[in-house]
């Protein structure tokens, strides 16, 4: 009998184990400073050219999510719903432009922003704000003093 104590605690010692690590904790609003364009030091595919910049973002599941971006040159943002560190999940959006923004309510932990300028003569650095909250014009100034920092530094956050 003395056996079955040992299977019977470790079975319900292994009921409470949790396999799900916490979701990574959001602090918004946050922007991000992305090289685009000519400027990107994305690697290189012989058969499709340059890949695209990207972002991976974490998120709360079930929380809107605002975003705004804005490029120095043209672009394409595609969001993605990540659902695996290798496949994107389901297209949330896709805008054009040099400035928009958005909102959406994700069913993943995780989203992917991927961005192609495939026509821009130079480059340079695109901001992407994300908050949790409609962005304020507090952090669309931040975004515009943050544009002529150099790339790689943290651009600064302004909130309300």
């Amino acid at each position: 009998m003395r056996g079955w104590g040992l299977v019977g605690l470790s079975v319900l010692v292994g009921g409470c184990v949790e396999t799900n690590p916490p979701a990574a904790l959001v602090h918004f609003p946050v922007t991000y400073q992305i090289p685009i364009g000519r400027s990107a030091t994305a690697p290189v595919d012989r058969l499709n050219g340059p890949a695209s910049p990207a972002q991976d973002v974490a998120v709360r599941t079930g929380a809107p999510v605002y975003f705004r971006i804005a490029s120095p040159v043209a672009i394409t943002a595609y969001v993605y719903e990540k659902r695996a560190p290798s496949a994107n999940g389901s297209l949330l959006a896709q805008v054009s432009g040099t400035v928009f923004g958005s909102c959406f309510t994700p069913d993943t932990p995780a989203l992917e922003f991927v961005f192609a300028a495939p026509d821009a003569p130079t480059g340079g650095t695109l901001l992407l704000t994300l908050s949790d909250q409609p962005i304020s014009a507090a952090v669309q100034t931040a975004e515009a003093a943050a544009s002529n920092d150099p790339p790689g530094r943290p651009a600064p956050l302004v909130s309300d």
